[in-house]
């Protein structure tokens, strides 16, 4: 039977959708939703492990003595804020993460507050191995993304969270990486040639208009 068939038996036969769903879970019918897995991360303070997860938009963090199985280890909390807000295109910041150990909270998306900054080694791809590299400077280049724009620098080392900042600090591969970051997560239309034009001034970049929201200004007119 092609896999058309299949369907259409499935969809006009309860008792086949039951024996199928039967089948998939080795004879046993679930009453209760399964649990979703989602990634956590996790940093270690003091003598205590700290569990970050995001949760239907929501932060929690937990605390405890022993690393929790299958968790990914950050060396600190900056690395948890850029891994979570990288893959959950969120603005999770370290404030974020200290309010979060009280009770869940509610993380907006980096579309919604078009705050981040992004950093990548410049020189990454160099065999760090060979003599040259050890006498070669690390360069970082980042973009800094604000309601106004973006605004991009570099500097001999990483760049670090300045007190008072709101957004996360999010390390990628390299420029690469960040356009595509820029457009998946900011919703921002940007090249290559937007980045090499901000740096060390502000660029305004327009955001990229989506397919429903093009739909729905067709309708309208």
């Amino acid at each position: 039977m092609t896999l058309k068939g299949k369907r259409k038996a499935l969809a006009s036969s309860p008792a086949a959708q039951i024996a199928a769903i039967k089948a998939a879970f080795n004879g046993i019918i679930p009453i209760q939703p399964q649990h979703r897995k989602y990634p956590a991360a996790v940093w270690e303070e003091g003598d205590e492990f700290h569990t970050a997860k995001l949760i239907c938009g929501k932060l929690t963090v937990k605390e405890s003595k022993e690393k929790p199985p299958a968790a990914a280890l950050f060396r600190s909390a900056n690395g948890v804020s850029s891994h979570l807000s990288r893959i959950y295109h969120r603005r999770i910041s370290l404030l974020d993460l200290q309010a979060a150990v009280k009770c869940p909270i509610s993380v907006p998306t980096l579309e919604e507050t078009q705050i981040g900054m992004i950093c990548w080694e410049t020189n990454k791809n160099l065999i760090r191995m060979s003599p040259e590299y050890a006498t070669t400077p690390t360069t970082w280049q980042f973009c800094s993304v604000t309601p106004g724009g973006i605004e991009g620098g570099t500097r001999r080392e990483a760049p670090k969270l300045t007190e008072g900042y709101s957004g996360p600090l999010i390390a990628v591969l390299n420029i690469e990486a960040c356009i595509d970051l820029l457009r998946t997560a900011f919703n921002l239309d940007i090249g290559r040639n937007d980045i090499e034009e901000s740096l060390n001034k502000m660029v305004k970049v327009p955001q990229i208009v989506s397919t429903s929201k093009q739909k729905t200004e067709n309708k309208i007119e």
